[in-house]
């Protein structure tokens, strides 16, 4: 790289006006160990080394994933000017980790130019944190099971939905809907279970860490085919340190449950007079029969 640059043409006589390079060195100063959220302090600065003034000097700065702004102190990122040689703090501010293991603080880069009108760029070097400590977290599993996946219509079916929290803190407003295709019909449940609206849901305000549920419902297919009951969980927990709560989905589905004819269901296939003229006729037959045993008596 020419580090001589041309900024004007003099006279012959007049002295010559030397225009260096500017180079700005970037250090971002910090602990390496940090406790997850507790606050932490990092120190930005810069230096120019180089031999010429730095012009319209800008900043800009990165946290990196995992670590969240918890106050700023000090913020000046230009534009400035920075004459060789010299230094300056342009940042302090206060962060915090919110996960555990290496999290990778971001760097801090700068633009500049020299007096001569040409364009620098550098960049901070990169920093690795060791966080240290264990996010709360509340990890609920849902297994869902029916006693039969082959039933007659209009038969009644049990279900279990099985909870447990494997987690180190509560599940907060735990809920799990239980999703009825048409053609099932809700009959009756654990008194975990509520209905609104005909929909079957379950809801417990606080599941703790170990606790663990089985709740179990009836319902009653009324249509013959082949269905599935879903039932969606939902919950939120704390982890201690984010500023909003953690939002949990998870689904269990019980596929394949088929729906057949029940054996009397081929009563239902013919017109009602096809049944009630012969039980008119074999009924008229016994009261004839009745009426006929009287007479004789006397």
């Amino acid at each position: 790289r020419n580090d001589i640059h041309i900024s004007e043409i003099i006279k012959y006589g007049d002295d010559p006006k030397f225009i260096g390079s500017p180079d700005i060195k970037i250090t971002k100063e910090t602990d390496e160990t940090v406790e997850i959220g507790e606050p932490f302090r990092v120190t930005v600065r810069a230096e120019n080394v180089g031999d010429g003034k730095a012009v319209d000097l800008e900043f800009t700065d990165n946290h990196g994933q995992g670590l969240s702004i918890e106050d700023t102190i000090l913020e000046d990122k230009g534009p400035m000017s920075l004459d060789a040689g010299d230094s300056k703090t342009i940042l302090i501010y206060e962060l915090k980790a919110t996960q555990p293991g290496e999290v990778e603080l971001g760097t801090t880069t700068a633009r500049y130019y020299d007096e001569a009108g040409n364009r620098f760029d550098s960049e901070s070097d990169e920093l690795i944190l060791d966080v240290e400590g264990t996010l709360q977290k509340a990890d609920v599993s849902i297994s869902h099971t029916v006693e039969s996946k082959n039933i007659e219509r209009n038969s009644r079916l049990d279900g279990t939905i099985s909870l447990r929290n494997d987690g180190n803190t509560a599940a907060k407003g735990l809920r799990v809907d239980i999703e009825l295709p048409p053609g099932v019909e809700f009959v009756s449940g654990d008194d975990e279970i509520e209905t609104r609206g005909g929909n079957p849901s379950i809801y417990i305000e606080s599941f703790s860490q170990r606790q663990q549920i089985d709740v179990s419902y009836t319902v009653r297919p009324t249509d013959i085919g082949e269905y599935n009951i879903g039932a969606n969980l939902s919950y939120e927990y704390d982890d201690g340190f984010s500023d909003t709560p953690e939002e949990v989905n998870k689904e269990a589905t019980v596929e394949g449950i088929t729906v057949i004819e029940a054996w009397y269901d081929f009563l239902l296939e013919y017109p009602l007079y096809v049944y009630a003229v012969p039980l008119v006729i074999i009924g008229g037959i016994g009261l004839f029969i009745i009426h006929r045993q009287k007479q004789y008596k006397f």
